[in-house]
């Protein structure tokens, strides 16, 4: 019995000392997934900021657009009256 109790410890201390590299191997990989999930979040933010301000820009372009083609039919109005 005595025997097999010294190999059951024998056991779990090579187990310990696997999972010791194990751990951290865990613990390199959370680190990198986080890091890569908050890279990601930021370049959505910015991506999101971009099509924000290139709809904006598009808009602004209409607008002027509009405004110059209103301007040009209501000069050609005047010019045939």
């Amino acid at each position: 019995m005595g025997e097999q109790l010294e190999k059951a410890h024998a056991q779990g201390n090579e187990l310990r000392e696997e999972a010791g590299p194990l751990r951290s191997t865990v613990a390199t990989v959370t680190i990198e997934y986080d890091a890569a999930r908050t890279e990601s979040g930021r370049e959505s933010v910015h991506d999101d900021q971009r099509v924000a301000d290139l709809r904006l820009t598009q808009d602004q372009q209409l607008v002027q657009l509009r405004s110059e083609l209103a301007e040009t039919r209501q000069d050609a109005r005047e010019q045939r009256t």
